[in-house]
């Protein structure tokens, strides 16, 4: 997998970690992510603010972001409604630490992620 990642965006977690994610347009995602295992965060930039609006984790992201894209959960439409414009990148082999992050990320940010409705 090649991408060319011209910005990185920094992400709390609840033990004082800071997480780097690249950032991408959604018109990049498609088959260039296949088999990326990441953390993942869909967001919508406005006036160069980012927006985190669903955070996630996968062992295959093209697949994951066709899910999202066709999905009918409430995550899925909010993300849609929303108006995603990026999706931010953290590569982590272990699905584990995927998990872990995710939910730090989320913990860490209650105020953030609206579209997480499942962990509300």
């Amino acid at each position: 997998m090649s991408t060319i990642v011209k910005e990185t965006i920094y992400v709390d977690g609840n033990k004082k970690a800071m997480y780097p994610f690249e950032v991408h347009s959604i018109a990049s995602v498609g088959s260039n992510f296949e088999g990326c295992k990441c953390v993942y965060i869909y967001s919508k930039k406005t006036n160069e603010i980012y927006e985190h609006l669903y955070v996630g984790q996968t062992e295959n992201l093209a697949r994951r972001f066709k899910e999202h894209e066709t999905g009918d959960t409430e995550s899925d439409k909010c993300i849609q409604k929303s108006g995603a414009t990026h999706i931010l990148v953290n590569n982590f082999e272990c699905e584990d630490k995927r998990k872990a992050v995710e939910s730090e990320i989320l913990t860490s940010n209650p105020c953030l992620f609206k579209c997480n409705i499942q962990r509300r």
